[in-house]
């Protein structure tokens, strides 16, 4: 306890040179001095592992050690604790966890009735002197190592009040220590020469419930058990040093409870039988206050003139560039070539049988609509003959279409001619750049009921650059 006493002191002496403003808040240590409350849930021994309800003289003293479960357990308790932490970065750390809790017998020990029986047949013996265990304060120690983890990044300067929640998990002991025992745990009973003990010795031990008719009992021994720790806290920080601790966690151990014997000679001696330790959860809630230090000072930041800029490189005499182009003799009628502009004059080449030649030459020989007379006049485009014969007027403008949004259905007189590729009939797909749709029409009912569906065709008005203009079928309008 001095050392907590000194630890609180220590913090604060250390308050008011919180106080000083600094630029940035990162800090290697920080100490910590906390008090709580601790709830240990678990139990040291129940009915299954360790039951004399069968031969307790009187049943009454069982239900007071048994009243309300099944089970026997440590009793809840204030607790003190420091922890000095160390922070690899600004996230995770390190820290040493040291706690004290004060525990009791949560409930009552045991009433010890030493039997006198005067006649072996009767049902209930004659009770003599009775040996109260009626309450046994429990210190309980726990130091664990623990990895600390902040669920977010403290700010690089100081910017006024924030918090920081983190995560724990720690690993370490806990020493169980009973106050004010007068009883002994041995490996073997003591030999006794001339009524003094030979090898008398022992670890010490608390009954916890004793049946004196058996010569039995469950003890709690002072002893050091491994532990494990999780935790979830919180770090609300007031000023770039100093700030306040919240945590909850679960410190988890076997309690060290044996089944032993009774030396009927010395009644405060037991022999071990069995282990009958249960797993042991001591959550606790504590607010500590946390002071910080080790200040990590920001790197010096040294400004180098930058180097000169380089000359920027010669600006491309040329460009790649993607062109759309008419092909009848390809299967979907349009394909994508690729070419070269000159960006000084603005020519276009292509590669054609291993020579480049201008983009205009290797398409001069497409046939399109913009340089067939019935578009030039204004005619309508004709598909068949009479007496099966489709009229097309031009309707609207010329515009750009995607390639992937027409379908090729075939020439006429050379000129491809396409149609929407969503809404077209299934007899007018596959046709491809064979198709004469002059001869198709003439020659299969089926095409020309399908092409009765076709209300709007599209033809090129150029070979490059995907330029269409839309055709619609004239619908002849009789008088009655």
């Amino acid at each position: 306890m001095q050392f907590l006493h000194k630890a609180a002191i220590a913090v604060a002496l250390a308050m008011p040179l919180a106080s000083v403003p600094v630029s940035a808040q990162h800090y290697r240590w920080d100490f910590t001095v906390n008090g709580g409350y601790s709830w240990l849930s678990g139990k040291l021994i129940d009915r299954s592992d360790f039951d004399f309800s069968d031969f307790d003289l009187i049943d009454d003293f069982d239900d007071d050690i048994f009243d309300g479960g099944n089970k026997v357990g440590l009793g809840n308790g204030g607790t003190v604790g420091s922890q000095l932490g160390y922070w690899f970065s600004k996230r995770v750390g390190l820290r040493a966890n040291f706690a004290y809790t004060a525990s009791d017998i949560s409930r009552r020990n045991d009433i010890l009735f030493e039997p006198l029986v005067v006649n072996p047949l009767l049902v209930n013996p004659i009770l003599r002197g009775p040996f109260d265990f009626f309450s046994h304060d429990i210190n309980i120690w726990n130091g664990t190592g623990d990895l600390m983890v902040r669920l977010n990044t403290p700010r690089t300067r100081w910017d006024g009040f924030e918090w920081l929640p983190y995560v724990a998990l720690g690993l370490g002991a806990t020493w169980i220590n009973p106050a004010g025992n007068g009883f002994n745990l041995v490996n073997d009973f003591p030999i006794i020469v001339d009524g003094e003990i030979i090898d008398g010795g022992g670890r010490d031990v608390v009954p916890i419930r004793c049946s004196f008719i058996l010569d039995t009992c469950a003890v709690l021994e002072k002893s050091t058990k491994f532990t494990g720790l999780l935790g979830l806290g919180m770090d609300l920080r007031f000023k770039p040093s100093f700030g306040v601790r919240l945590e909850f966690g679960d410190r988890i151990w076997e309690a060290p409870t044996r089944l032993v014997d009774v030396d009927p000679d010395f009644p405060f001696l037991f022999r071990e039988v069995a282990d009958i330790g249960h797993t042991i959860n001591q959550m606790y809630l504590t607010a500590g206050l946390t002071y910080m230090f080790g200040f990590v000072h920001p790197p010096v930041r040294t400004v180098v003139a930058p180097p000169p800029r380089p000359a920027p490189p010669p600006p491309p005499s040329t460009e790649d560039i993607t062109v759309c182009v008419v092909d009848p003799t390809y299967a979907a009628g349009l394909r994508t070539i690729t070419a070269t502009r000159n960006l000084s004059t603005g020519d276009t080449t292509v590669m054609k049988n291993g020579n480049r030649v201008s983009l205009a030459e290797a398409v001069s020989n497409v046939p399109v609509a913009g340089n067939a007379s019935w578009y030039t006049s204004g005619a309508p485009l004709e598909i068949g003959t009479t007496p099966h014969v489709f009229k097309y007027l031009t309707v609207g403008g010329t515009r750009n279409i995607e390639a992937g949004e027409l379908a090729y259905l075939g020439t006429i007189n050379g000129i491809p001619v396409f149609a929407d590729r969503l809404t077209l009939a299934p007899a007018l797909t596959n046709l491809g750049p064979n198709t004469d749709l002059n001869r198709l029409v003439m020659e299969s009912a089926d095409a020309r009921t399908a092409l009765e569906t076709v209300s709007v065709i599209y033809v090129p008005v150029q070979p490059t650059g995907c330029v269409f203009q839309a055709l619609q079928k004239q619908v002849e309008v009789r008088k009655k």
